[in-house]
């Protein structure tokens, strides 16, 4: 423990900011911040306003009636910078502001904007909420995709939970195609699993210049929730802290299978009334060790069979370089879970293995392109789990 914490403290790899102790970054994101700043920076000024100069005339009557969204709707027409933002707290009405901005942007430029978001659970959000949506990293994907989007203007929710890569990759297309980027989201809400928070270090900085939406309106019948969420944004911790626990939602346990025990047994009571109860764990190995839990009293209860079922599903991973000579009388571990059930060639594996040959074929080389041809299911790696 001692040799991490001076690894952490003393190590060249890690670079630390003399104003704000005990917080640390790294070389290599700090370059990614650098460059995402020049981005944005070299961005400012350089498009024509969405609306040309022409007011828009508020059409919603939610919108009209406040007035930061009001302003946030004209902050985005009557942007020139490459990156636009919105911020706000939940609950605040961004989708109604949004929704507001995009019929201007139809109604100035011809086109609806493309709406994105990080994570598939956000899209299905936007499209319950009426609006055409997808994944950055459908974008990121899709040729034909990109090809629709580019000159149009990007418009991606939730940013907080983008990373410094799709980030800094939205900010190069749009600057590539001719297009703009309006990112919208709460900055303190909890940044991407990976490495990098640009939406928050943007504002942070002062780089970006955000509308804020103040008012909410999501919690304005449940007062306390409204006066935690006040407290959190305002970083009154303590004060949040103190109000949560006052409703009674939070529950202390003597020990980590006690605490693991009555979850159980929560989740078991919802399911019972007909309940889908979600349990987040902190970390893989909370979880897992729910499952188990859960499992075993499922099982208990004549709510699982007793027996566990294995089985096999086809995932997308990748592999060796190609040319890698294989040994056809051993089997190859390619990745923790996942083994070579056969071969297409006594003399080579195909690089990606995966359930798409087409995406196989494009991924090996010319001279090995007649092994894909000649596989069949039975040629990719299978992982199996029990269910």
């Amino acid at each position: 423990m001692r040799q991490a914490e001076a690894f952490v403290r003393e190590g060249s790899a890690f670079l630390r900011n003399p104003n704000n102790p005990g917080r640390i970054t790294t070389n290599e994101v700090y370059a990614e911040d650098n460059r995402i700043i020049e981005t944005v920076q070299a961005g400012k000024g350089v498009l024509q306003p969405i609306d040309l100069g022409r007011q828009w005339t508020i059409q919603s009557a939610r919108v009209a009636g406040d007035k930061g969204q009001k302003n946030a709707v004209h902050h985005v027409l009557r942007s020139c910078d490459l990156l636009t933002g919105i911020a706000g707290k939940p609950g605040v009405g961004k989708t109604s502001t949004i929704a507001e901005a995009a019929a201007a942007i139809r109604s100035s430029t011809g086109q609806d904007p493309v709406m994105l978001a990080p994570t598939a659970r956000t899209v299905g959000k936007l499209t319950e909420d009426g609006f055409a949506a997808d994944t950055v990293a459908n974008l990121r994907d899709k040729q034909a995709f990109q090809a629709a989007a580019a000159g149009r203007t990007i418009w991606c929710d939730e940013a907080s939970a983008l990373d410094n890569r799709d980030f800094g990759w939205l900010l190069h297309f749009v600057r590539k195609t001719g297009g703009r980027l309006v990112v919208s989201g709460d900055p303190k809400q909890h940044g991407a699993v990976q490495r990098g928070h640009p939406f928050k270090m943007l504002i942070d900085t002062g780089v970006l210049e955000c509308a804020q939406l103040e008012k909410i309106y999501r919690q304005k019948d449940v007062p306390k929730l409204l006066e935690i969420i006040e407290h959190y944004h305002g970083e009154r911790y303590e004060a949040a802290l103190n109000q949560i626990e006052e409703l009674g939602v939070v529950r202390e346990s003597d020990t980590r299978s006690d605490a693991l025990n009555a979850l159980v047994m929560d989740a078991i009571a919802e399911f019972r009334v007909g309940q889908e109860p979600i349990i987040i764990a902190p970390v893989h190995r909370d979880g897992k060790d729910f499952a188990c839990a859960i499992r075993e009293q499922m099982k208990g209860a004549g709510m699982l069979g007793l027996e566990d079922q294995e089985i096999a599903r086809l995932e997308s991973c990748f592999t060796l370089d190609n040319g890698y000579k294989l040994d056809a009388s051993k089997p190859l571990h390619i990745r923790q879970g996942y083994t070579m059930t056969s071969q297409a060639s006594a003399d080579y594996i195909v690089t990606a293995i995966c359930s798409d040959f087409n995406r196989a074929r494009r991924l090996v080389g010319k001279r090995k392109r007649q092994h894909v041809r000649n596989a069949t299911n039975n040629d990719f790696g299978e992982r199996r789990r029990t269910y």
